[in-house]
Order: C-alpha cells, then structure tokens, then sequence
C-alpha cells in the first residue's frame, strides 16, 4: 500500500498539484482495495482516515489505534463517512479487527500463551 501511496505522490512535481491533492482521501481514493469484496462493510479510504485520524489524535499502538477508532464521536464518523445505522441513525465504527486483523490474532494467540503459562494453573 505504501509503494502505491509514493508512486502516486512522486509523479506530483507541480505545486499546483500538491494543492489539489491537499485532502489524503483523494490519494487514498485512487489505491485499489485489496480486500475480498465479500464482507466489505467500510471502504479502504474511510480506514485509513480512520487510523490517520487516530495517529493525530495520539494514537501511536495499534491498540491505541483500535481503541480511538471504537471510541471516535459520532461527528468525526460521519464527516469520514463511515456507514450508518439506518435503524439508529448512528454512524457505526469498523470492528477492531478489521483495523488490524493481524495484530489482533497475535495479541490473542499471546494472550491465551500467557494464561497457559501463569501460576498455579495445571499442566496437561
């Protein structure tokens, strides 16, 4: 995804075009997503405005990612243009793994690793 963020950005040499792409979602918009189209429930520019509007915010962890990315004001999904609820008329968050599935299924295998390793539990 980076190597097709720089080849955009390097045939840029006009300032002119700089302005023009001023908003990262234009960029974003242009990289192919490529996630099976089954179960697609978020397009690809609204997660990364999501992490990049973590990683302004602070964010600096993948955990710290997930968990502003949960917790974002309803203003900030719908100016990002998550999907909304239309039972609700909420503007729902992407599920934590789906921020970060990798990260997720490491820090679940390393959580289950510890509880078979702490104290006082049996061994089989």
């Amino acid at each position: 995804m980076l190597s097709a963020i720089s080849a955009l950005v390097s045939d840029v040499h006009e300032p002119e075009q700089i302005a023009d792409m001023a908003d990262l979602r234009q960029v974003w918009a242009q990289i192919p997503d490529p996630r099976d189209r089954r179960g697609r429930r978020h397009p690809l520019v609204v997660m990364l405005a999501l992490v990049q509007a973590a990683i302004v915010s602070g964010a600096v962890s993948h955990a710290a990612i997930r968990h502003w990315i949960a917790r974002a004001p309803q203003e900030v999904l719908a100016q990002l243009g998550t999907r909304c609820d239309r039972r609700t008329g909420t503007h729902l968050a992407p599920r934590p793994d789906t921020v970060c599935p990798h990260d997720c299924a490491g820090q679940r295998r390393e959580r289950g690793r510890r509880l078979r390793r702490a104290p006082g539990r049996p061994t089989a």
